[in-house]
């Protein structure tokens, strides 16, 4: 699919549906993380604009396919990872990083965390939770950037 830039706040929509049974599909994209200088705007997010009765789940994983890589699963609604939210240094993971939104260039300003570059691969996977035969289409955004948390 391509590149989604924070620094654009680029989004793009895509379509699916279930039409044979037990159906799965795959959609990937890299989300670059732009050189930061003054807080960070990195903020994958995931959401289905259109889900028929809710029948359509998703799994994200980040930088692989594998269970060791998936940060949700059996999502119907919108799913976000990201990192423009102030500094924080309590419980930061890879799965919940720690606040980028107002950080430095340069390590070493007090209370500040250093910008990183977060840019990486992130893949979705959308099934029907019944795995039900059907046409009923879906309709899925992918963006980086556009939102802001919460």
């Amino acid at each position: 699919m391509g590149a989604l830039s924070d620094a654009a706040g680029f989004a793009v929509t895509v379509t699916g549906n279930a039409a044979a049974a037990g159906r799965d599909v795959w959609w990937s994209f890299e989300a670059t993380d732009d050189p930061d200088t003054d807080g960070d705007e990195f903020h994958v997010d995931v959401r289905f604009l259109t889900n028929p009765g809710h029948a359509y789940e998703m799994a994200v994983h980040r930088n692989g396919c594998g269970s060791e890589e998936q940060l949700a699963t059996g999502e119907t609604d919108a799913f976000d990872w990201y990192t423009d939210f102030p500094t924080t240094d309590q419980n930061c993971t890879e799965d919940a990083p720690c606040g980028e939104g107002d950080c430095v260039a340069a390590p070493g300003e007090d209370g500040k965390n250093t910008c990183d570059d977060d840019t990486a691969m992130f893949y979705v996977r959308i099934t029907r939770g019944d795995g039900a035969a059907s046409c009923d289409s879906y309709e899925l955004e992918l963006s980086n950037g556009k939102y802001t948390a919460p």
